[in-house]
């Protein structure tokens, strides 16, 4: 009996930790870690955690965007950088078109140098991209 009474109080002290939300409540599937708008108020970055669930490791996602468009998860395939394991992971624009994207270390796994849009000048205006690796706070 005491056998059962021990591993009964065992199993639910690890079903129930603290910090984790009960079942019946969802975790949102990402957060927003960073938005900055370009100079000239047209394009907007954001920087994104995507939680990668129990068995995956969490993504930063950089999307960019016309200032007014909502985030969301479908917008996620058309991101211009996507990582994980990333460490000092920061985003910034220099000028109206140019834009980094800086870290320390991490796996990535897209990247693109440019970016446009159909409705920002029919295509004509374009973002260039650059990944600055081995910028570490530390």
């Amino acid at each position: 009996m005491t056998k059962y009474i021990f591993a009964l109080i065992f199993f639910s002290s690890c079903t129930f930790k603290k910090g984790h939300p009960p079942k019946n409540q969802e975790r949102e599937p990402f957060k927003i870690l960073k938005e900055v708008v370009s100079p000239d108020k047209r394009v907007k970055a954001v920087l994104i955690e995507n939680y990668g669930g129990a068995t995956v490791a969490n993504s930063f996602l950089v999307l960019l965007m016309r200032p007014n468009e909502i985030v969301e998860e479908d917008n996620f395939n058309l991101s211009i950088f996507t990582s994980d394991n990333c460490s000092d992971l920061d985003i910034a624009w220099k000028y109206n078109n140019d834009f980094s994207i800086t870290f320390c270390y991490g796996r990535v796994f897209h990247f693109t140098n440019f970016w446009s849009d159909a409705q920002i000048d029919n295509w004509q205006y374009n973002v260039h991209i650059n990944l600055i690796e081995g910028k570490c706070k530390n």
